[in-house]
């Protein structure tokens, strides 16, 4: 096992992820947890400013084989739900409201 110091990995953690995805920054974490060893979650974790959970999944991520690269930068079902999901009239809304706003600017070009 490798001994750094949490400062000497928290200034490559913090030169380091900024340039990476969400994915590939779980990855990174959990491979410096691997390569210290025994309290390397508790170190990482601090050095990096990530949660344990964060470091613990890119380990599981590592062990499982789950490292190429994909096309989704989350997980199926993370991020955001879509607007339409939440609130399905917005699109009627939305449309009406174009409209209007399409009929007034006509009724106010034909006045000109």
């Amino acid at each position: 096992m490798v001994e750094v110091a949490e400062e000497q990995l928290a200034e490559f953690f913090s030169t380091v992820l900024p340039l990476l995805d969400e994915r590939q920054k779980r990855v990174v974490v959990g491979a410096g947890t691997m390569m210290l060893g025994r309290g390397g979650v508790s170190l990482v974790s601090r050095a990096a400013a990530v949660s344990r959970n964060t470091v613990i999944t890119g380990e599981r991520q590592i062990a499982s084989g789950e490292t190429a690269p994909s096309p989704r930068m989350r997980q199926e079902g993370a991020g955001r739900k879509a607007l339409i999901d939440k609130d399905p009239d917005q699109l009627h809304r939305q449309a009406r409201a174009r409209s209007r706003a399409v009929l007034a600017d006509t009724a106010l070009n034909r006045a000109k």
